[in-house]
């Protein structure tokens, strides 16, 4: 059976290959073809001149396609929206189910009567009001195609337990999971972590790290800094 994974993220792409910061073909492997036989991927690309190996992780494999869009200016993009379609429809034609990450491709995915999944794994309206001017102004309608998409949906995945609910609601059948996909990790880390900053010699730095991006607004990477400032006055 073929799935057929629909995700408006940009991806890297270095001669065939795409690259991810975190969907590797490893976590794709182990998330979804554990059910599929192979899947294919939609997307959109930035094609680079040097290789992103060790910068980013690979996402293709000999059962992991990806047939992208190439990425363009948000007026490009409205402009070939209805080509954007009709690549979208093409990778899907012979998809035995999709999944959907957002709503690209669920309007599509009822035209080809293929039963598909959403995932909610983010706000529409925080991410795209934390983006400036022109962000404000897209705000409100991804908001309403986020909404009216979910709500039409047969089956949705929430990552969180209630805040993505009671935004985007739905008709269909839901569930509550995670998205954060762990490596393996000795538990004796943490042990090892706290010691450390509690023996501490005198003067050695303290490094602290965030879980998250650096360029997304709404996770709030200013009040770290913030926070480092009132530490350092103190």
């Amino acid at each position: 059976m073929k799935l057929g994974f629909v995700f408006d993220t940009r991806f890297t792409k270095f001669n065939d290959n795409y690259y991810s910061t975190s969907l590797s073909a490893k976590m794709l492997t182990e998330r979804y073809l554990s059910v599929f036989d192979e899947m294919v991927v939609v997307g959109r690309y930035k094609e680079v001149s040097e290789n992103p190996k060790g910068k980013l992780v690979q996402c293709n494999s000999d059962r992991i396609k990806f047939q992208c869009i190439r990425d363009e200016s948000p007026l490009k993009r409205i402009k070939h929206f209805g080509s954007e379609n009709k690549q979208i429809t093409d990778a899907l034609k012979d998809c035995d189910a999709v999944i959907c990450r957002g709503w690209r491709g669920t309007g599509i995915s009822r035209r080809l009567k293929k039963p598909y999944l959403v995932e909610v794994v983010n706000c529409a309206w925080d991410a795209y009001w934390n983006h400036g001017f022109l962000g404000k102004l897209v705000a409100p309608i991804m908001y309403f195609i986020r909404r009216t998409s979910t709500k039409k949906a047969p089956y949705v995945i929430y990552v969180t337990n209630s805040f993505l609910q009671r935004r985007y609601p739905t008709r269909g059948k839901t569930v509550a999971i995670s998205n954060v996909a762990l490596e393996s990790f000795d538990e004796n880390v943490l042990s090892y972590r706290l010691n450390k900053i509690i023996n501490k010699p005198a003067g050695e730095k303290i490094r602290i790290g965030t879980a998250a991006a650096v360029d997304v607004a709404f996770k709030g990477q200013r009040f770290v800094i913030q926070a480092l400032a009132k530490l350092k006055a103190q």
